[in-house]
């Protein structure tokens, strides 16, 4: 895919907002920048909290590879872009001294030259994009400023997809929750606040998340009796 108007930006981005959860969006975007920037792989790897940062899509074996290397030494652009939400570009493995190591690895596997892209919502990081080329000086000041603005659409359409999955799963759980203090009212004879608060006591002095024990609730009825 060429990308030489703001219509193909405004294309893509329009083709990003419309899949349906972040594991599509994410796998999108890599194939689309990849595409936009006629470079041979890409990647995104993001922080996930207790997990770390973890490779979420790779259009090659080598760039799971990379990814790898860099979260183990904590070194590379892609990790400096995700760290630093800073844009990072390697021109050549082969002269690369920031990041030696990573460098030394990578270059075996046949990457001349990367970028390291951040991905972030306001003030908040979401991952780094990861491009990279067999070619070593691939990545020119005309394809570095496509990449900031790819970058930039593709953290807005990330950041969608996660709020939005994000409410799907607080409205799913209010329902399992309702549903399971509607079988505490109707078989024990309770109150809705006192149903809720049966559902939280067990909750919190078994540390099991709420929605987990109001699904028990509902796939066995007699799951909070038998627990006594």
């Amino acid at each position: 895919m060429s990308i030489e108007s703001a219509s193909a930006f405004a294309a893509i981005a329009m083709e990003l907002h419309s899949e349906q959860s972040s594991e599509q969006t994410i796998a999108r975007i890599t194939e689309y920048a990849r595409d936009a920037l006629q470079c041979d792989d890409a990647g995104i790897m993001m922080s996930m909290g207790a997990e770390g940062i973890v490779t979420k899509s790779a259009t090659s074996e080598r760039v799971t590879y990379s990814d790898a290397v860099q979260q183990e030494k904590r070194e590379g652009p892609c990790f400096a872009a995700l760290v630093t939400q800073q844009l990072f570009e390697v021109t050549d493995t082969l002269t690369e001294t920031r990041w030696p190591v990573w460098a030394d690895a990578v270059s075996k596997r046949g990457i001349r030259s990367g970028l390291g892209i951040p991905l972030h919502a306001r003030e908040r990081m979401i991952g780094a994009l990861n491009l990279y080329s067999s070619q070593p000086d691939f990545f020119g000041p005309e394809e570095v400023a496509v990449a900031h603005i790819f970058g930039r659409h593709a953290s807005i359409a990330l950041s969608a997809a996660t709020q939005q999955e994000g409410l799907t799963a607080a409205a799913d759980a209010r329902n399992v929750i309702g549903q399971a203090q509607g079988i505490l009212m109707e078989r024990h004879g309770l109150d809705p606040d006192t149903a809720f608060a049966v559902l939280r006591r067990y909750s919190q002095d078994n540390n099991v998340k709420l929605r987990l024990v109001a699904q028990r609730v509902i796939e066995d009825r007699d799951f909070l009796a038998t627990s006594e």
